[in-house]
């Protein structure tokens, strides 16, 4: 049986309405993490999304939650890790900081547009997301 992990991430819209990307063993992703003990899923999506990007928690403002996608990955042993994504605003003009220890190389923010150009190798979840997301402006739910 594999091992349950929960999790939660952000889209991140800055002012100009870019998205809020890293960029980690070759793919193009969304930050997120796994939620500690006492931890609520909406205050892991803000924590994680500070400290994978350098966008200051406080410069973080939740707008709602979107969906949660599910997969499996191996990290000594096989799990499946369920990651509930937050949409989030910020104002947060300052510089970025990936978290290299994460194995974080770069972040950015890029259009839609720009986006979905380079988002080919990115995991299918995060295309779903980014697809879910683009739907919700198109009918004018957000």
């Amino acid at each position: 049986m594999l091992e349950k992990v929960k999790a939660a991430g952000g889209l991140v819209i800055n002012e100009k309405g870019e998205i809020l990307v890293i960029y980690r063993k070759g793919i193009w992703d969304l930050p997120k993490g796994e939620m500690d003990r006492g931890e609520s899923l909406e205050s892991t999506a803000v924590r994680e999304t500070s400290e994978e990007t350098g966008v200051p928690k406080n410069k973080l403002n939740v707008i709602t939650f979107l969906t949660t996608t599910r997969h499996v990955f191996y990290k000594d042993v096989e799990k499946m890790k369920d990651c509930s994504w937050f949409l989030m605003q910020t104002k947060y003009t300052g510089g970025l900081m990936p978290d290299f220890n994460e194995g974080i190389e770069k972040c950015e923010w890029l259009s839609l547009d720009e986006f979905k150009k380079i988002s080919k190798d990115s995991p299918a979840r995060i295309r779903y997301l980014i697809d879910f997301y683009e739907q919700l402006l198109w009918y004018e739910i957000l």
